[in-house]
């Protein structure tokens, strides 16, 4: 998500370029995603050595648009997400549509890293490039973001990530979520119950707190190939400090999904 400052918040999406140049033998000026995403599809290594690609697709709509907790003022947008991995690396495309507008508000690429340091713990890190409409007098900005975190398959499915916005941001954001998951039947259908809090240090705001806190039920219906998922999710600001920046939201939508390889 993006803004520099609080001004953002009223407009419609954001996020600009800022390139880490120069990090660790990564060739100076290519942002993060892109680099994640030569390597992941020029390895030296055989490719009989290696894990297959996979990918997958999703198509979440929504009837309100939040970007790390925040508001753009969007409803009823349709986003589509498209990841391509291989082995512990994956790359992410993703956009969002607005109906009322008619137009791409949002387009960014991401990638990251996983990888397992015990039967139930798992590390990863990556890099994501966001890039929002700022309307008509804005035109497109984007920026650039690094994060990290681990998550675990014990009780709850803990996941903690971190991330840090070097640029319209300019801020670290952390959020702590929950999932649960309840089969129901033999069919595959299951109910997943979800919650998070983020904690906000300037990030696309001048103000440093616990931002929010959400829940969210979601009911999982696999159909063949594609899966239908719908979701209702309530979203919680909790402190007055990001009462222009947090909304008290609620959501709901669906999500139609499939995997290839």
């Amino acid at each position: 998500m993006a803004d520099g400052a609080a001004s953002i918040f009223e407009e419609v999406p954001l996020v600009a370029e800022s390139t880490i140049s120069g990090k660790r033998g990564r060739p100076s000026g290519l942002p993060l995603p892109l680099f994640l995403g030569a390597v992941l599809l020029m390895s030296p290594a055989p490719l009989e050595a290696q894990d297959s690609l996979w990918g997958s697709v999703e198509l979440p709509y929504r009837s309100r648009y939040l970007f790390a907790g925040t508001s753009f003022g969007v409803r009823h947008v349709q986003q589509a997400q498209l990841a391509v991995g291989r082995g512990g690396l994956t790359v992410y495309g993703f956009a969002v549509y607005e109906f009322d507008q008619s137009s791409i508000i949002e387009a960014d690429l991401s990638a990251d890293y996983f990888f397992d340091v015990s039967s139930s713990i798992g590390v990863f890190v990556g890099g994501a490039l966001y890039n929002f409409d700022l309307g008509p007098d804005g035109g497109w900005e984007g920026t650039q973001e690094v994060y990290g975190g681990v998550t675990s398959s014990v009780l709850l499915n803990p996941t903690l990530l971190v991330g840090h916005d070097f640029d319209l941001g300019d801020g670290t954001h952390a959020t702590l979520g929950l999932l649960h998951s309840i089969p129901l039947g033999e069919r595959g259908i299951g109910l997943d119950l979800g919650g998070s809090l983020e904690y906000n240090h300037h990030y696309y705001t001048d103000d440093s707190g616990f931002a929010y806190v959400d829940g969210s039920v979601e009911l999982v219906v696999p159909l063949g190939a594609v899966t239908l998922s719908p979701i209702f999710i309530v979203q919680r600001r909790l402190d007055p400090v990001f009462e222009y920046a947090v909304p008290d939201a609620e959501v709901w939508g669906i999500t139609a999904s499939f995997d290839f390889d």
